[in-house]
């Protein structure tokens, strides 16, 4: 047997399982109205301004008409991130990356991209050196200074390298020629007898 409700009696009930913590869909079963009616019965319960909502819903209207490729445009607008937009749009990474360097194109950041793709096995380490640069506050010229003292570092290395061969082989050397000296003072000695 199924009583008939008043539409004030169902906004009661309505609220009174909204509060329960029902769902939207169960509350629909049981009241027997539309989501829709549920929606605005909460709505109007809660104080929330039709017209907030029905904009709101306008725009995600408007949203859902575009390709979606113009959606995801939007979602970069919005700066969600690139996991986000995977995520709302149902894309895969690499069509969205695809997207992603369209539109920073657009907005001239094209060499952000360029920079990215040639970077892309040295990120890391890209990452670690400009995050150390930005901690100590380098400029471009302590930058450069720094890069040509290693260089410099290096070719005084290099030298000192070749100083110590050449320390050895004069060494190498010194021992032949006290050898040498040894056996010239012995023979001066056999001819002196």
């Amino acid at each position: 047997m199924t009583l008939l409700l008043s539409r004030k009696e169902k906004e009661e009930l309505v609220i009174k399982l909204a509060r329960e913590g029902k769902t939207t869909r169960e509350i629909a079963k049981i009241v027997h109205i539309s989501l829709k009616d549920i929606g605005e019965i909460i709505k109007k319960f809660t104080g929330e301004s039709n017209s907030e909502s029905n904009e709101a819903e306008k725009e995600k209207e408007r949203l859902s008409k575009l390709s979606i490729y113009a959606q995801a445009f939007q979602l970069f607008r919005e700066k969600k991130s690139l996991t986000e937009v995977v995520i709302t749009l149902d894309l895969e990474a690499d069509t969205v990356l695809y997207y992603y360097k369209d539109y920073l194109r657009l907005n001239h950041l094209h060499k952000l991209v360029n920079l990215y793709h040639s970077l892309v096995k040295d990120l890391p380490l890209f990452l670690h050196l400009f995050n150390r640069i930005k901690e100590e506050g380098l400029s471009r010229e302590e930058i450069a200074y720094m890069i040509e003292i290693q260089s410099n570092i290096a070719d005084k290395q290099e030298t000192v390298v070749w100083l110590n061969k050449h320390i050895s082989e004069l060494g190498k050397e010194k021992q032949e020629l006290e050898k040498d000296i040894i056996r010239l003072r012995e023979i001066k000695m056999d001819l002196e007898q």
